[in-house]
């Protein structure tokens, strides 16, 4: 993602490094862009239900930290993309879904 915000989402967020003693509090599920794609990359997701709840979950956990009106800029980003970037995502799933092993309903 070469956005301007979207290395905030490509990795685990430190809650050590960023200062955000309080996250883990907050945001019970953390997830991120790298890891979904690890999850792609070896299969692991079953349905393509479960591939869009993981790309929703990292902008939903940046507007749940940060509140959507967002204390930072990425969480204006964050909504924006959000549901953009999970229907890009899926369009490219299921144009190569031949090699992707979903089950769809």
């Amino acid at each position: 993602m070469d956005a301007e915000y979207g290395w905030i989402f490509k990795q685990p967020v430190d809650p050590v490094e960023l200062n955000l003693p309080d996250y883990f509090d907050v945001v019970k599920k953390p997830m991120d862009l790298g890891t979904v794609k690890k999850k792609l990359d070896n299969s692991v997701y079953r349905e393509v239900d479960e591939f869009i709840g993981d790309v929703r979950l990292v902008f939903d956990n940046a507007m749940l930290y940060n509140g959507k009106e967002g204390r930072e800029p990425c969480c204006s980003f964050a909504c924006a993309l959000g549901t953009s970037l999970a229907h890009k995502a899926l369009n490219r799933l299921l144009a190569r879904s031949s090699s992707v092993p979903f089950i769809f309903p």
